[in-house]
C-alpha cells in the first residue's frame, strides 16, 4: 500500500509539473485601445493605419517575430517586414505598434516595440504596381492565446480595383483565407510569433 501511495504521489507531481510547463508556453496578445488623441498622434508620426497590441504576457529571454506578408494577384511576394526583437531579461515588453502608409508608388511600414525602459523601431519600404481604388483594413479585435513558435494573424489589409471587399478577421486555416489571396489584387497579412532564443 505504501509503495502504491508513493507511485501515485510521483505521478501526481509529474502531472502538475508538466501542466506548469504547458501553461508557461501560453501567451496572450490583445488589441491596445488608444485614445483619440493618441491615435491622431500615432497616425501623424507613423502612418495612416495603426495596429497596436498589448504583449505584456510574452516572457523575457524570447524572440518576438513580426512579419508582414504581401500577396499580389495571388502570388506571394517577398515579405515586406521581417523583424525579430530579442526580449532581454531587464526589458519588460509592453506594446507593439505597426503602421502602414500608402504613397504614390507603394507603401511604408513602421514597427515600434515598446518596453518598460525604452523602444526599438524599424522602417520598411515597398513598391506596388499601381495605386488601388479601394482598401479594407481589419485588425484583431479580441484577445488571442497562442503558444511558442505559433504564427498568428493580427491584421489584414486588402486592396483592389473593382472587387467588392470581404470583411471580417480570418485565420490562416479558414478556407476563405486562400480565397482572399486569390481574389484580390493586393493582400497584406500581419503576423506575430514568439520563439526561444
Amino acid at each position: 500500500m505504501r509503495k502504491f501511495l508513493i507511485i501515485v504521489s510521483i505521478l501526481f507531481l509529474t502531472a502538475c509539473s508538466s501542466e506548469e510547463i504547458t501553461s508557461l508556453n501560453k501567451m496572450k496578445i490583445s488589441p491596445t485601445d488608444f485614445s483619440k488623441r493618441e491615435t491622431i498622434l500615432l497616425e501623424g508620426l507613423m502612418g495612416q493605419e495603426v495596429l497596436g497590441y498589448d504583449v505584456k504576457s510574452i516572457p523575457n529571454e524570447h524572440l518576438l517575430n513580426i512579419i508582414v506578408e504581401h500577396y499580389h494577384d495571388g502570388v506571394k511576394q517577398e515579405n515586406v517586414v521581417e523583424m525579430a526583437d530579442s526580449i532581454l531579461e531587464e526589458n519588460n515588453l509592453e506594446t507593439i505598434v505597426i503602421t502602414r502608409e500608402k504613397t504614390d508608388k507603394g507603401f511604408t511600414f513602421k514597427t515600434i516595440v515598446l518596453y518598460e525602459n525604452g523602444f526599438n523601431s524599424m522602417v520598411s519600404y515597398g513598391e506596388s504596381e499601381e495605386v488601388n481604388a479601394s482598401s479594407l483594413f481589419k485588425k484583431l479585435e479580441e484577445e488571442i492565446t497562442f503558444t511558442l513558435n505559433e504564427e498568428i494573424i493580427i491584421g489584414l489589409v486588402i486592396e483592389d480595383n473593382g472587387n467588392e471587399l470581404m470583411s471580417g478577421t480570418l485565420k490562416e486555416n479558414d478556407p476563405r483565407f486562400q480565397e482572399i489571396i486569390d481574389l484580390y489584387q493586393d493582400v497584406f497579412v500581419y503576423k506575430v510569433s514568439v520563439s526561444k532564443e
